[in-house]
């Protein structure tokens, strides 16, 4: 092959000048037919309207979630939380078969409301550390659960009053609290763990 270029690629050196000095460089030929670049040419085509296509999509579903909060929420259910919850700020709405749920923040907490889908207000929770319980459910807490973690707590506030849940862990096993009347602990739900 002395001589003689492939057939499948054909090196060409060529130089050109500046003014500094000489550049060269280097670069391939393939021997592709005319009917297989065309070909090469309508994929890329193909694969770019696709890659186009499919971006539109996302960004059109990404606006209008984005944009569908407060929209898709009754009126009723939105007028009682900006009356209730006057200051929260992040709220985010989301919508379930049964009720809506809004995480907010009010007073520097990141608080949950649920409301019917009639915009009837159910209940607010929030997450709330061991020394927020009141003195007497942390003091029962304290001394018949000594050898387990709180690895959850919330409180949750209805119209019928306040509820507080408590999920305590050992190596064993895993317990679930709820109080009762604001005075007592009940098992609410027992797990062993495996």
């Amino acid at each position: 092959m002395c001589g003689k270029t492939s057939p499948a690629v054909a090196l060409t050196r060529g130089f050109f000048f500046i003014p500094r000095g000489i550049v060269t460089w280097n670069y391939v030929l393939t021997s592709h037919t005319t009917d297989q670049r065309l070909q090469l040419k309508s994929k890329k085509l193909k694969n770019m309207k696709k890659i186009t296509i499919m971006l539109a999509m996302m960004l059109t579903l990404t606006t209008t979630w984005a944009f569908s909060g407060e929209e898709a929420i009754n009126k009723q259910a939105l007028a009682a939380f900006k009356t209730e919850f006057a200051g929260a700020t992040d709220a985010a709405w989301s919508v379930d078969n049964e009720y809506y749920k809004v995480t907010f923040i009010l007073n520097d907490q990141r608080l949950f409301a649920y409301y019917r889908i009639d915009g009837e207000f159910i209940s607010v929770t929030r997450y709330i550390s061991p020394v927020q319980l009141p003195l007497n459910l942390q003091s029962r807490l304290m001394k018949f659960y000594n050898n387990a973690w709180v690895s959850d707590l919330f409180e949750v506030a209805t119209s019928k009053g306040t509820r507080y849940y408590v999920t305590l862990e050992n190596a064993d096993s895993k317990i679930i609290l709820k109080s009762v009347n604001g005075r007592d602990w009940c098992i609410y739900q027992k797990d062993k763990k495996e």
